[in-house]
């Protein structure tokens, strides 16, 4: 994580950046570029006003957000048919299995 200049501001909706260009790119010199290279995904992201993270709003718990990914992933591999390869590797895996058993008991 990394604000997009010294005062954090660039790029905002809500506030305006009092950044020099010259004091921009100063600032993003910082970071080597072998270390930007390995970097897959930049995003850039305003912030969160004070007002929205202090509302009274309920909101879903760690537990409640939990027990819904179960459900959903339960629902998911219940949902999901065996397809013919799967049956067909499955097949061919079994006898392979019963030689090698066979082998270790002699």
């Amino acid at each position: 994580s990394m604000n997009p200049c010294p005062c954090g501001n660039y790029g905002s909706e809500d506030k305006e950046c009092t950044c020099t260009p010259s004091q921009i790119a100063k600032y993003k010199a910082k970071i080597s570029g072998p270390l930007l290279d390995r970097i897959d995904i930049q995003v850039q992201v305003d912030g969160v006003k004070y007002s929205e993270l202090s509302s009274d709003e309920e909101t879903e718990t760690s537990d409640t957000a939990e027990v819904t990914t179960e459900e959903t992933e339960k629902a998911e591999t219940e949902d999901v048919p065996e397809t013919e390869p799967e049956k067909a590797a499955t097949e061919t895996e079994a006898p392979a299995e019963a030689e090698t058993k066979n082998e270790e008991d002699e």
